[in-house]
């Protein structure tokens, strides 16, 4: 490649290669459309050949762009590999923790506990990202990631705190629920429960456990929850009994190279002991009748 060759030219090509369009790598990238343009042109032009064909559908790689790409792949794994293993060295307990986390599992399990945290480690900063998405920690979107998953990235390591219980509920006043609430994949009440409602309808739908607990508590009808979600909260009450919901775990995940990191072993040791401490709500020992 050319001597005088910018990195910020390449990371410019790489995100329009992945996004396809100037529009999204604009949006990734966090400037205008006509800066994308620019310095991709500009790349071409002092490499002397064609990266991209220019189709009306958005930006396709030429084979010149597919051998840039390869090479840029490289760098960009280079540089993440080098980052992580001069994160891993830090021994010292303070800085930014950056955790990933479902909004599920952050407002009723991890929230009342961060306090604690906070006064034994007053020098780590936690950044907490609110999160369904799997995503990738080696690409170092996160350092530590909290999921609802029924299996862990392999690339990864991590540790499997519990199986999820699920049981269904329904607002107190809603003596015999007549209407479902389910994911928006459903379109009829699941197998599992026909027996226990016939001819139940779903009546609404949504697509994530926040909306689906809110529903039940505006008296939408019911639905099931997790345990740790609906146990404690006295405007729901249970409609069957819990049972574990095979395959799917809270899973606690970071990158191998950074689980010797102190402020890393900081945090993974407080989750660990805070989601060890509460399986007993998470699979449906504490629940009280309203």
């Amino acid at each position: 490649m050319h001597s005088m060759m910018d990195w910020n030219d390449l990371r410019f090509f790489l995100t329009l290669a992945r996004e396809g369009t100037v529009s999204g790598a604009a949006e990734v990238l966090g400037v205008a459309h006509t800066t994308v343009s620019r310095r991709v042109s500009g790349l071409e032009a002092r490499l002397g050949c064609r990266l991209f064909e220019r189709l009306p559908s958005g930006y396709r790689l030429t084979a010149d762009g597919q051998e840039v790409l390869a090479y840029v792949e490289t760098m960009e794994t280079s540089s993440l590999e080098l980052s992580r293993k001069i994160t891993g060295r830090d021994r010292a307990p303070g800085g930014k923790v950056r955790l990933t986390i479902p909004d599920s599992v952050l407002i009723p399990l991890l929230l009342p506990e961060l306090d604690s945290f906070r006064r034994r480690h007053n020098r780590i900063v936690l950044d907490l990202r609110v999160s369904d998405d799997v995503g990738s920690l080696a690409r170092h979107d996160a350092d530590i990631a909290v999921r609802l998953t029924e299996k862990s990235d392999a690339t990864l390591v991590g540790r499997n705190m519990a199986t999820l219980w699920y049981a269904v509920y329904a607002t107190p006043r809603t003596e015999v629920p007549k209407h479902w609430i389910g994911w928006s994949h459903e379109s009829q009440l699941p197998r599992r429960f026909q027996k226990l409602f016939p001819d139940m309808p779903v009546s609404c739908t949504v697509d994530s456990m926040t909306a689906k607990l809110a529903a039940v508590k505006a008296g939408l009808g019911a639905a099931e929850l997790p345990c740790f979600i609906a146990d404690r909260d006295t405007a729901l009450r249970r409609l069957t009994d819990p049972a574990p919901a095979a395959g799917w775990d809270l899973w606690i995940l970071t990158h191998r190279d950074l689980r010797r990191t102190a402020r890393i072993r900081a945090v993974l040791d407080f989750l660990y002991d805070t989601f060890s401490k509460k399986i007993p709500l998470i699979q449906g020992e504490e629940y009280r009748q309203p």
